[in-house]
């Protein structure tokens, strides 16, 4: 809004609550946004908003007062920041109400009212209110009264009602009797009314604005001592990394004993440093300000005259300006959109995403509930933390003596080394909270290398000992309110543990082990999926569907029995996790300090009031810990066990599923009904209870069952027809009709998001709109098509009408463009299409980057199913030839590390340096490094369709040149030559080997052999043979070399990988996660190709403009520009003849000439037009020599340059015409 006299906009600023009668909110409502970001008020009151649905203003939580009428009189805003507690009201239509209670240094209880003008004034209804509210309060509002008490010239009874009210309840009156109310050139009035509690009067201040903002009523601002608004924070603190690693390595080397996490927390103390922000400055329009100083000095101008004329003019100017801003927030919205790029982090983009997803709610919503029991702050937390804790009594502690089982394999006790410590520190995300210690992973992650080496001396002193220091078992709780429930009960709350980041990196080190153990072993039972590296949730989905759909193709009756944990993680007792460590062979110093691990663990709460006091966890697993989640799965190891070889099980996690099948009711009853019983008893054992409220039975027919009923604790289990599992909604019939609903409307939303961001010439490019759609829209749909293989046409239809209806949007297309062009013209596959796709993605996974995975075997054991028959379909498809997924038979941490080296001294930047100084630098470091050593060379290619490795060997005159069983990656070809120079050392006698490569990837990979990667099981092959080598005496060094500089064995492998593409000699190398991505891709795209060939789907126009589907919007185009091109190849811009055809305009004739407007006539016949089309037939002369046709514009030409001039050439037409 407008821009006021220094002084009184400072005054504006210290205000806590604006009110201000809008007479409509809506019209007004970008000037209001800009006004509100201006002053960041901590509570607005709005009165006659007029609004037919919400709106939404940022950083503030909205609410409106109760009533039956369209409409709510009043809104109220509460900055985010603000504790406050919404006090319910009772509707009524003409004395409306908002109750709020707000606390900052002062707590008080806002009531926003509108009363309307033939109404009156209800005393009981605001006694009532007010009695059942905390005090003070203030009442603030438009209560069309009228008294002289407040600057009215008469007096009516609703004034006077409101004064005996006042005076009964001690209430007093903050106006100064200046009108807040104009109308005409005679009238002004004081409606607007503010009344406070007698202990506010002298904490508060009320003041009226000096313009209307364009309403006819003046808002007004009040303040209030205690509820300032908040200060915008103008520095942010940062640590200076760089100064903080270097001087951790200083005190590392000075000072070899030292409390390594003390000079952490001092160090990172000393380094940080304050930056100040520069203010954020609203975008200043000349125009708009010259606008909003004519209409304040009208308003102005009329106090004084009383001239109708200045009224009016002032009126005028308010629509002026509205429709000024709106042009400028449009522009900035735009400029937004066309910033985002998708070959730049996308960060702000989700922030983006984020705000217009979710509405503002409270920021600290459990300081409302302890507003709202009128308790400190700490007395809640205490409540919390003792809820959590159980209150059980300290025997219950696990027993600390220092006998423990002896572990089934030794080296699980082997100290720690430096690269599992590099490997748990690359796997810790740097925008993690740190703990009650204050050292963030960030901190852990900057540490130089000395500062490392002590730091692994502190895990293996620990280690050792087997006990772990007070500080990392002591974590500090953060309730965050659950989606959904009501911030005003304690049970709404979910504990965040916030733990030492410094312990959770040696849990992460413990958990590698750990799971190489229990993987390596099969201690896993085939039927749990949880917190395991190569399985998904969508798997123990996919396992239910196929069994039942095979099972009903046997005639058989199936049923699943749902279960549900009450609070699994948080219940299940130390001594269940203890045996079952022991149980699987886990002992000696991991067992130990999984045992210190979980005892005397304690939380606390921090408040505004000070800390709670410690409590201790008695059991379940830590919450927030690395290693919750296998110590939990390993409880649930056994249960398998209990149930018969007829009963089928799925665990995820605390999702539990059982099902079975049978040839009678009565048989599939009492086998689910035994299998319920068992698993009750099984978890009873282990602390853990079934919530016999929350479970379902489904029954996979449409038999009647409710005669067939399951009793679990006493209580019935209700047969449902449908129940969503693991994401997925599963219906008796598997006709997916339910999920599919689901499904839609949740992508009709992520449609309406992506409207956001683009129109049909403004916003983001196609191709970043189609990298949203691919990762919004395709990331979710994904998810369970794998489940959906029997999925009616009707459903898929449904989906595909849905998914065309997002590419319109991304391509600026349309409502009526074809849903097979559109699919077509983005370059994305139909839903039939991802649905097989998906489906054969998740069978490779199962096949071959899994190991032995119990679902590989599915298209030989449930042929039934229609997953199966989908894979059957596409058998020849199916890779076969591939290095079976395997887990390293020794333990990653026992493996020697070979010396690789990645640099060339006097080589900082290859790009910057000629190929002969490169020559001369790598041949002198062979010289004075490797003169001794057996030189082997190594080196890969990869072509379109085959990718290639070689070996050459100088002093033994041999060159080995192969091809890889499958196209794959530069990266992993350079990896399977290094592994066949490996196996070519291994038949020769002990000596000094020196490798080189030029891929420095390949040799990164194996520089962190423990990282996970895309090519790990080709790296912990060589890893593994590597080691074996040495064991025999050979001295194995690694080194990089700079390609194509002339070196004779580098340019010798290089020559022979190029000719080995036309080899047959192959060797089998793993399918990595990108290797099955691009057969997928190469078959989707030929499904989508077949599927373009036949009649019922192929788009006519686009067919013959496109017959190979090879039409691609040219990158570096302007949105409008693409959008225009895609709708002129589909036949739907707009011309005469097209708007027509759809109903959009009376006549398709062309305004020029007689002929109908077609793009045919525009292009090519119009004779408005026949100047600008002159130099576009030049152009397309140069390209070919066909006549002139729209056909001859538009088509694909093979040659990417004739079809980037030719495009070129039609947009300067289009330009030079006007018609763009």
């Amino acid at each position: 809004m407008a821009h006021q006299p220094l002084s009184f906009r400072e005054e504006v600023r210290k205000a806590a609550i604006f009110q201000w009668n809008a007479r409509g909110l809506r019209s007004r409502i970008a000037d209001f946004r800009r006004f509100v970001y201006a002053n960041m008020f901590p509570i607005i009151v709005i009165c006659e908003p007029n609004l037919p649905n919400t709106i939404r203003l940022s950083g503030y939580e909205l609410f409106m007062s109760s009533t039956t009428a369209e409409n709510s009189k009043v809104l109220m805003f509460i900055r985010r920041e603000l504790t406050y507690v919404h006090q319910p009201v009772s509707h009524h239509d003409d004395n409306q109400y908002i109750c709020v209670t707000v606390k900052k240094r002062l707590t008080v209880t806002v009531v926003g009212a509108y009363l309307s003008p033939s109404s009156r004034f209800d005393r009981k209804r605001l006694r009532d209110i007010l009695s059942s509210t905390p005090h003070p309060c203030i009442i603030i509002g438009d209560f069309n009264a009228h008294h002289t008490l407040w600057g009215s010239t008469k007096i009516n009874a609703k004034g006077r009602n409101l004064v005996s009210f006042a005076s009964e309840n001690e209430l007093f009156l903050l106006n100064d009797g200046t009108p807040t109310f104009l109308r005409g050139s005679t009238y002004s009035s004081c409606l607007d009314l503010t009344f406070v509690s007698r202990s506010l009067v002298r904490r508060t201040g009320w003041f009226p604005d000096i313009e209307t903002h364009g309403s006819d009523h003046i808002p007004t601002y009040v303040k209030i001592e205690g509820l300032s608004p908040s200060k915008i924070r103008d520095s942010i603190k940062r640590v200076d990394w760089t100064k903080f690693q270097s001087r951790m390595e200083e005190q590392c080397q000075a000072n070899a004993s030292l409390d390594l996490e003390e000079i952490i927390k001092s160090t990172i103390h000393d380094t940080t440093c304050t930056l100040t922000c520069s203010s954020k400055l609203t975008e200043f329009d000349i125009e708009l300000e010259r606008l909003r100083a004519i209409r304040r000095r009208a308003e102005r101008r009329y106090r004084r005259t009383e001239a109708m004329e200045d009224l009016r003019t002032a009126r005028r100017l308010q629509k002026k300006i509205q429709r000024r801003i709106d042009k400028l927030e449009s522009k900035r919205w735009t400029a937004f959109c066309e910033s985002l790029d998708p070959r730049k982090p996308l960060s702000q983009l989700w922030r983006t995403v984020r705000g217009l997803r979710t509405k503002p709610i409270q920021r600290y919503p459990f300081k409302a509930l302890a507003l709202s029991q009128k308790r400190p702050d700490i007395d809640v937390a205490e409540e919390f933390c003792t809820r959590l804790s159980g209150q059980l009594p300290a025997t219950t502690n696990l027993p600390t003596s220092s006998s423990c089982p002896q572990p089934r394999d030794p080296r699980m006790d082997l100290p720690f080394s430096i690269n599992e410590l590099k490997a748990a520190l690359a796997l810790c995300g740097h925008s993690s909270a740190p703990g009650p210690d204050g050292i963030s992973y960030r901190a852990l992650c900057h540490l130089g290398e000395h500062a490392r080496i002590f730091l692994l001396e502190l895990y293996n002193e620990s280690w050792r000992d087997g006990t772990l220091p007070t500080n990392w078992k002591t974590s500090r709780l953060v309730p965050l309110l659950k989606p959904g429930k009501s911030p005003l009960e304690l049970s709404s709350y979910r504990p965040i543990a916030l733990a030492s980041c410094v312990g959770k990196v040696m849990e992460r080190m413990i958990l590698g082990r750990l799971e190489w153990y229990l993987e390596g072993n099969n201690t896993y039972p085939d039927a749990m999926a949880g917190f395991r590296r190569g399985r998904s949730s969508i798997d123990n989905v996919v396992d239910l569907v196929t069994y039942v759909q095979h099972e009903k193709g046997r005639k058989r009756l199936c049923a699943s029995l749902f279960l549900d944990v009450k609070g699994a993680y948080d219940n299940v007792t130390h001594e269940a996790i203890l045996t079952a460590l022991e149980e699987v062979g886990v002992g000696g110093r991991m067992y130990r300090w999984i045992r210190s691990y979980l005892s005397m663990r304690s939380f606390f709460v921090r408040t505004e009031d000070g800390q709670t006091s410690p409590h201790y966890s008695y059991r379940g697993v830590p919450q927030g810990g690395v290693l919750s989640p296998v110590l939990f799965n390993l409880t649930l190891i056994a249960l398998t066990e209990q149930l018969q070889s007829t009963v089928r099980l799925s665990m995820y996690a605390d999702d539990l599923c059982v099902w079975t099948s049978a040839v009678t009711r009565l048989q599939l009853r009492a086998r689910i009904q035994r299998a319920a019983a068992q698993t009750a008893r099984y978890l009873r054992n282990r602390g853990l209870e079934i919530s016999s409220e929350k479970c379902a039975l489904v029954a996979f027919t449409r038999k009647a069952m409710n005669n067939y009923s399951v009793i679990i604790n006493g209580q019935t289990i209700p047969y449902i027809r449908s129940y969503k599992f693991l994401g997925v909604i599963i219906d008796r019939d598997l006709s997916w009709n339910h999920h599919v609903s689901y499904i839609k409307k949740r992508l009709i939303g992520i449609c309406h998001l992506l409207k956001f961001f683009a129109g049909k010439t403004w916003g983001m490019t196609p191709s970043a709109m189609l990298q949203l759609y691919r990762v919004l829209f395709l990331g979710f749909l994904r998810y369970s098509l794998p489940a959906l293989t029997n999925a009616s046409k009707t459903n898929q239809r449904i989906l595909q009408s849905v998914q065309a209806q997002a590419l319109r949007i991304c391509l600026g297309l349309p409502r009526s463009a074809s849903t097979a062009a559109s699919i077509a013209i983005a370059r994305d596959h139909l839903v039939k299409t991802h649905i097989d796709v998906e489906t054969l993605r998740t069978h490779i996974r199962h096949l071959a980057r899994t190991p032995r995975h119990h679902l590989a075997s599915l298209p030989a054991d449930r042929p039934r199913s229609s997953f199966c028959q989908t894979v059957a379909a596409y058998r020849e498809y199916l890779p076969t030839s591939f290095t079976p997924a395997t887990r390293p038979s020794v333990p990653p941490w026992c493996l020697t590390q070979p010396s690789i080296n990645l640099t060339i001294p006097g080589i900082r930047k290859k790009a910057d340096m000629s190929s002969p100084a490169l020559k001369q630098l790598a041949l002198l470091l062979l010289y004075e490094k490797y003169q001794g050593s057996m030189h082997v060379y190594t080196d890969g290619s990869v072509m379109p369709n085959s990718s290639t490795a070689a070996v050459v060997i100088p002093m033994k005159a041999t060159t080995i040149k192969f091809k890889t069983s499958h196209l794959t990656t530069s990266t992993a070809a350079e990896l399977a030559a290094l592994r066949v120079a490996l196996d070519f050392i291994t038949d020769e006698r002990a000596q000094k080997w020196a490798i080189f490569s030029d891929s420095k990837a390949a040799l990164q990979s194996l520089l962190s052999p423990l990282r996970r990667g895309l090519h790990e099981q080709l790296v912990f092959e060589i890893t593994e043979e590597t080691h074996r080598l040495i064991e025999k005496g050979h001295q194995i060094t690694f080194q990089w070399l700079p390609s194509h500089c002339g070196i004779i064995g580098n340019e010798r492998a290089d020559q022979a990988a190029r000719s080995a593409h036309t080899e047959s000699s192959q060797i089998l190398i793993p399918l990595s996660r990108t290797d099955a991505a691009w057969k997928l891709r190469v078959l989707a795209r030929q499904c989508t190709v077949s599927q373009w060939n036949e009649p019922h789907f192929k788009n006519a126009r686009l067919y013959s403009l496109d017959p190979t589907l090879s039409l691609r919007i040219p990158p570096g185009l302007r949105r409008g520009d693409a959008t225009l091109l895609c709708r002129l190849w589909l036949g739907v811009a707009f011309t005469h003849a097209y708007a027509f055809r759809i109903g959009m305009a009376d006549t398709a004739a062309c305004d020029h000439c007689s002929g109908d407007e077609t793009i045919q006539h525009i292009l090519c016949e119009c004779p408005q037009y026949c100047l600008q089309r002159q130099s576009l037939c030049n152009a397309l002369d140069k390209l070919d020599d066909r006549t002139l046709s729209e056909e001859r514009i538009l088509r694909h030409r093979p040659d990417l340059t004739s079809q980037k001039k030719a495009v070129q050439a039609l947009l300067r037409f289009l330009h030079s015409t006007g018609l763009s």
